[in-house]
């Protein structure tokens, strides 16, 4: 629960992947919370090739788990998840050393800030106020955030401007805040939708 994740059922990674149009135009994909790596695993059902593939987590179990289930599935040892935080990253670096077409794509924590600290938690980005809420807004719960709201805000600074995309199972109020975002901070990004999916008929 410290991570906030939750393993996604295969089916519904691999109906996720199903939407995502010119999948295999992208240099790398990168499932940057992957968990023990199911949508690295839906991506592999869909023939792109491992050497484009690429996932990272915090949690060193679940990064032992998902490239033994990814070498099982491609039949050979492969290290295709790392141990890496998210919330460590230096994207600026990130940036200099990547000018490929990116897609970034998964199911990132569904959890919130305060749920965390509750939990006693360090798994947290740096505290900002980056709602930029002002006075007793800023000290009150209008500043709780989903923690996959300030990831996704990271990737979509990121993406801005280039050729790269995103895609994640996320909740629809994150995903509206999202877009909201994008709008305030004129951020570059060509197309932006929503698909809805009924989480308790995950067979769609």
């Amino acid at each position: 629960m410290e991570f906030g994740d939750f393993q996604t059922p295969l089916i519904l990674a691999q109906k996720i992947i199903s939407k995502i149009v010119n999948l295999d135009d992208y240099e790398k994909i990168i499932e940057p919370t992957c968990g023990i790596g199911t949508f690295i695993i839906a991506c592999l059902t869909q023939n792109i090739n491992k050497s484009k593939i690429e996932g990272w987590e915090i949690n060193p179990n679940h990064v032992t788990s998902a490239n033994q289930i990814i070498s099982n599935t491609v039949n050979e040892k492969v290290e295709i998840v790392k141990e890496q935080d998210f919330f460590e990253i230096d994207w600026v670096n990130f940036k200099k050393e990547n000018s490929n077409k990116i897609l970034f794509l998964g199911n990132p924590p569904w959890i919130t800030n305060s749920e965390l600290s509750k939990l006693f938690s360090n798994n947290l980005p740096d505290k900002c106020n980056f709602q930029k809420f002002k006075g007793i807004e800023a000290l009150t719960g209008k500043s709780n955030f989903d923690i996959s709201e300030w990831m996704i805000i990271q990737l979509l600074e990121y993406i801005s401007g280039s050729s790269s995309a995103i895609a994640f199972l996320i909740k629809t109020s994150v995903a509206r805040k999202l877009f909201k975002y994008i709008n305030d901070n004129q951020l570059l990004v060509s197309s932006i939708s929503i698909n809805l999916i009924d989480a308790k008929n995950i067979s769609m």
